[in-house]
């Protein structure tokens, strides 16, 4: 059964790139890069800070989720995902009706947000504002499917789209999810 867990999230944005993408550098640049995460190659990360509930300790805890961005292959998606990060991409909040952020006055998107679905051995997704699975940030993005990205087994991340089949292939817009098995 999927059940809601409340895992607290604050992403930061980690960049080590041996190569200049200027779009990308222009996008980032006002991203945070403490972390104790050092990544093995150069590429784009985000690091998102989750506080769970450990039952081993019975106790609250906090970690780190690193995700690699893939930029070259999904620019667009990386594009969206970081400028809501950062909060200098403009979204909609549904709850005051308002547009936050953008580059002016800056409201990270994902900040607080709990992991609405946990499908143990599956999926967990995280993204929705509300923290029901039913809002976005007011948009769209295209999918960019690229055949070197698959879900090859746990730890994959991808955009989500809307459950309503072929007819919404490209509704993704803030939720993503991390595969936790093939």
């Amino acid at each position: 059964g999927v059940q809601t867990c409340a895992l607290p999230i604050s992403p930061r944005l980690l960049i080590y790139m041996k190569r200049f993408i200027p779009y990308v550098f222009l996008l980032i640049s006002s991203v945070l890069s403490a972390s104790a995460y050092t990544p093995d190659s150069d590429g784009m990360y985000a690091v998102l800070d989750v506080t769970y509930f450990d039952p081993d300790a019975w106790e609250e805890t906090t970690g780190e989720i690193v995700i690699q961005l893939n930029y070259p292959e999904s620019p667009v998606t990386v594009a969206n995902f970081v400028g809501l990060a950062t909060g200098e991409l403009p979204w909609y909040d549904f709850e005051t009706q308002q547009v936050r952020g953008g580059p002016e006055s800056p409201a990270p998107f994902y900040d607080g947000l709990t992991f609405h679905r946990v499908v143990p051995n599956f999926v967990i997704q995280t993204g929705s504002r509300n923290g029901t699975g039913n809002d976005g940030p007011g948009w769209q993005i295209p999918n960019e499917a690229d055949p070197g990205l698959n879900h090859i087994g746990g730890g994959v991340v991808s955009m989500a789209n809307s459950s309503q089949g072929e007819t919404n292939l490209n509704s993704g817009g803030s939720q993503f999810f991390i595969t936790m098995a093939q």
